[in-house]
């Protein structure tokens, strides 16, 4: 809290007298911003190693490197990576989450009803120390479950899950 708060503190100028004034700069916020900036000036190095010398690994570990290259720069991973490290250096904790969005991408067809269906992508998401549940006793990393807080429209939601449409008004109300 007191990092969160020293970061995003003030930055003021106060009338000490007519023609002086004293300017109150934020110090820790540019020195974290220079330490970020020099630990995500090169981008990460994809390189895919394959765990065996078989023809089908090796064209694997290709396919595996154009994805990355592909996400890295489409789907600006590399801007999601430079954020939660951000995070990380002033909350001492920066998240990533990747989930599949079964929603997301282009239209390749339909189903009887006549309901689209998408061909699906992944969704990358940052969060911070506060957005994360994990049992906190535990010193590996190792952790046999998280609770991951994201904030959605509730439009979106209701549109996507139909049968929820009702809870999510009485939601709504509360």
């Amino acid at each position: 809290r007191k990092s969160f708060d020293t970061f995003y503190g003030p930055t003021h100028i106060d009338d000490i007298d007519e023609s002086l004034k004293a300017i109150h700069v934020n110090h820790y916020a540019s020195l974290t911003r220079n330490i970020h900036t020099m630990v995500t000036a090169n981008r990460p190095a994809w390189e895919p190693v394959a765990v065996n010398t078989d023809e089908e690994t090796q064209a694997d570990t290709q396919l595996a490197s154009s994805l990355l290259d592909y996400y890295m720069r489409e789907k600006h991973l590399e801007t999601k990576f430079i954020d939660s490290v951000l995070k990380a250096l002033f909350l001492r904790e920066g998240w990533l989450s990747l989930d599949w969005s079964a929603t997301s991408g282009e239209i390749y067809g339909t189903t009887e009803s006549g309901a689209p269906i998408y061909e699906g992508d992944i969704e990358v998401n940052t969060h911070t120390i506060l957005d994360i549940t994990r049992d906190v006793l535990r010193r590996d990393m190792n952790h046999d479950w998280y609770i991951v807080r994201k904030f959605k429209n509730k439009f979106d939601l209701a549109a996507k899950y139909p049968e929820m449409l009702s809870r999510l008004r009485r939601a709504q109300e509360a």
